[in-house]
C-alpha cells in the first residue's frame, strides 16, 4: 500500500511469499496494483504454507531468474 500511495509505478516484480492459514497476499497485491494504476509488469506469483521445501526453493529461483530474463529487456 505504501508503494502505491508513493505512486511508484511501471515496474517489473515477482510476487512470493509463505502463508499459514489462507494466503491472500497475491490478491491484496492486485488490488493495490488496480487501486493506484500502479501498471506493474509481475512476471509469476508463488505462494507456499509455512517453512519453504526445496522444492519450493526451487521454483522461487525459477521465478527470480524470469524476472531478470524481463529486467535484461528493459535494460537502457
Amino acid at each position: 500500500d505504501e508503494l502505491g500511495r508513493k505512486k511508484i509505478k511501471n515496474k517489473t516484480a515477482y510476487h512470493f511469499g509463505s502463508y499459514g492459514w489462507s494466503g491472500g497476499a497475491k490478491k491484496d497485491l492486485d488490488k493495490i496494483l488496480d487501486t493506484y494504476k500502479m501498471k506493474w509488469d509481475l512476471t509469476d506469483s508463488y505462494e507456499f504454507e509455512g517453512a519453504p521445501f526445496e522444492a519450493d526453493l526451487d521454483k522461487i529461483e525459477e521465478g527470480v531468474m524470469n524476472l531478470i530474463e524481463m529486467m535484461k529487456d528493459k535494460v537502457i
